[in-house]
């Protein structure tokens, strides 16, 4: 079977850093790692599922149980799977719009139907939980979202977020949020997902404020029996995570109040020169995004 090709990424990989201003990164700077363990050496004995240690540090820093956290090889793969364990062929899914290609396209992917959810710019890139509604009426029993939203960096309200969450619980739906750019909001930025409540799911990652991209570390947020069959699926794809972008991460996850100031400071830096030069303009557009390095002009 052919994959659906995912054309941002496959031009992202063929033109990155052949530009002195390289529109593929879409992340701070790499971070200065530890060096990099013997990666013969375990993380944990025996082996086992997830990575126990970084888990632990997300739960504490999330207030949720350690069963509630699988870390998984990047965010990308955590969507994969739950959209994996969410949906059958020819299943209508409800997918923001515009999004990054990567959820319509695992949709797709997957035998499923993408129903579009409008983010429109005149309405702030907004959710409005009354389309959600609707889609769900449609038969859609999957909602995917990013917050901050990908690629306007507009912050999903606590109050939408709220009645999306109750739409889903009503309808036996599960609403998955990409959170990998919510850390650029200023204090505590939280997360959608809450432990006892199964219609909001969470995906993150220390790629994108934290610079661990090419570590590929990431982890879901999401209810025991959920974790339970996404290690199923993950007994096919990949055994372990690797131990040296593991250990990497634990490092990080450790100091993650300092290293997500110092990615805060650096992104409203580029904010505001990118929120000048429009200002400056009768040709550019945009909805200043909430926090972070992503935004959404309009030419």
């Amino acid at each position: 079977m052919d994959p659906v090709p995912f054309s941002y990424l496959r031009w992202a990989k063929e033109h990155a850093g052949a530009h002195a201003f390289d529109l593929t990164l879409s992340g701070v700077k790499g971070l200065p790692l530890p060096p990099v363990p013997d990666p013969s050496a375990p993380r944990r004995v025996p082996g086992g599922d997830g990575d126990p240690a970084c888990e632990e540090l997300v739960a504490r820093r999330y207030g949720v149980p350690p069963d509630h956290v699988l870390f998984v090889p990047g965010s990308t793969l955590g969507n994969f799977l739950l959209v994996w364990l969410h949906v059958s062929p020819g299943d209508p899914v409800l997918v923001e719009t515009p999004a990054y290609e990567n959820l319509p396209g695992l949709v797709r992917l997957l035998g499923a139907r993408v129903l579009p959810l409008p983010r429109r710019p005149e309405e702030g890139y907004r959710v409005d939980p009354g389309r959600v509604e609707e889609g769900l009426r449609a038969g859609a029993r999957l909602v995917l979202l990013t917050d901050l939203h990908n690629p306007s960096g507009v912050h999903l309200p606590a109050e939408d977020l709220e009645a999306i969450r109750a739409a889903a619980a009503r309808a036996g739906a599960v609403v998955v949020v990409d959170e990998v750019y919510r850390d650029y909001l200023d204090g505590d930025p939280g997360t959608a997902y809450r432990s006892g409540d199964p219609s909001v799911l969470a995906v993150s990652s220390l790629t994108k404020v934290y610079g661990m991209g090419p570590a590929r570390t990431g982890w879901l947020l999401l209810p025991p029996e959920i974790r339970r069959r996404a290690l199923l699926l993950l007994d096919y794809l990949t055994v372990l995570p690797p131990a040296p972008a593991a250990a990497a991460a634990e490092s990080v996850l450790r100091n993650a109040a300092e290293h997500r100031e110092t990615a805060r400071r650096r992104a409203l830096r580029g904010l505001s020169v990118m929120d000048d030069w429009i200002r400056t303009r009768g040709d550019v557009s945009w909805v200043r995004p909430a926090a972070g390095v992503v935004g959404f002009p309009g030419f």
